[in-house]
Formats: C-alpha cells, structure tokens, sequence
C-alpha cells in the first residue's frame, strides 16, 4: 500500500488517517514514535477479533 500511494512511511496512507488524528484527542499531545506504536496495536487489535469472530 505504501508503494502505490507513494508515501515514506507504512504508517502515512488512508487506512492510518483516521487514527492519527483520532488519537491525539483521545490521549492528548503524542510524539510520533507513540502515535505509531498505538496505531500498529489498534491494527493488531482489530485483526485479532476480526479473527475470532467467523
């Protein structure tokens, strides 16, 4: 995905968008090495109980 829409980061496309700026409201100012880390584990997260569920 990262190498379609041409961006340097696997963390700056459209599916991220909505965490990135969702996230700093919920848990105020994050440096970007925070916002990343709870961006991947929200996507972990969601993969795990997608999984769960048939």
């Amino acid at each position: 995905m990262r190498i379609l829409q041409n961006t340097p980061s696997v963390f700056i496309f459209a599916v991220f968008e909505p965490w990135l700026t969702t996230l700093p409201r919920i848990w105020g100012q994050l440096d970007e090495r925070s916002l990343r880390l709870l961006s991947d584990h929200l996507r972990s997260s969601i993969v795990v109980v997608a999984d769960t569920f048939p």
